[in-house]
């Protein structure tokens, strides 16, 4: 009953408070829809001037702070695969600059890319030219790196949100990153391929969001060459709760990360 409210018109009629409240006490994050796309304008999220100046300040005051990530082992992972040797890491939905200052401070030989929505982009090409921070470039589309060197593509809590992700993860192809995270995403096993899910713990802000059937989505990835290293559980919301989802084809639910490399070809010529 509430998954059927929640998908209907009458959900906004709904006090926002009394709402929010109701969805925070059954803990309901996700409602499965019937739709076959991504609407057009998905994610509404901008960028807050006064919370990234909070942020870079707060990384001179406190530079071993650590930033708000979907992936909190980002430093012992990125250790243990480069050490101490230089590396391109590409950022596909980036948001705040915390994650830049926090590797940075960790990786000064790392060369960082950045990518978000329009408005995201272009309030950091403008907060980076004024605080004149260095190895750091705002790209608009993933296709500006299609020449250029990526040694680690990093998509946090940002695939399922991707409309065209097939061409994105196309990309692969051609561009061959040694190093592939998937973050924060929901995995299921069962017959279907994908379906789309409406995200209300959120609420008012509404999300619309791929979950993918776990082999699907690894067969996509692995047929461009790449191998699993690891999938596992993400706990970075141990509240996160898909018991309202009742699905006859479709089980075993889990918010994961995935963690690919790169297969080794002799004469195998990247960037």
């Amino acid at each position: 009953m509430i998954n059927k409210f929640l998908l209907s018109k009458y959900a906004s009629i709904l006090p926002t408070k009394l709402l929010k409240k109701i969805i925070k006490k059954k803990r309901i994050y996700f409602v499965k829809t019937n739709r076959t796309n991504l609407p057009k304008e998905n994610y509404p999220f901008k960028i807050n001037r006064n919370e990234l100046d909070f942020f870079f300040e707060k990384y001179k005051k406190r530079p071993l702070s650590k930033p708000i990530s979907t992936f909190p082992k980002m430093r012992q992972l990125l250790k243990k695969t480069y050490k101490n040797k230089r590396f391109v890491f590409l950022d596909y939905g980036g948001q705040y600059i915390d994650n830049f200052l926090y590797l940075k401070k960790n990786f000064p030989k790392i060369s960082y890319f950045y990518l978000d929505n329009k408005f995201n982009n272009k309030i950091i090409k403008k907060f980076v030219v004024e605080k004149k921070i260095q190895n750091f470039k705002v790209i608009n589309n993933i296709y500006e790196m299609k020449n250029k060197r990526i040694d680690f593509l990093n998509f946090g809590s940002v695939l399922q949100y991707i409309h065209d992700y097939k061409k994105v993860l196309d990309f692969l192809k051609k561009n061959k990153p040694k190093h592939i995270l998937i973050s924060a995403i929901t995995l299921f096993k069962g017959k279907s391929k994908f379906f789309i899910s409406k995200q209300v713990n959120v609420w008012p802000q509404i999300n619309y969001c791929y979950f993918f059937n776990k082999n699907y989505l690894n067969n996509l990835i692995e047929k461009h060459k790449y191998k699993k290293i690891f999938c596992k559980k993400n706990l970075t919301d141990k509240r996160i709760n898909f018991s309202n989802i009742v699905d006859r084809e479709n089980i075993f639910f889990q918010y994961s990360d995935i963690f690919y490399e790169r297969k080794k070809f002799k004469n195998e010529k990247r960037f």
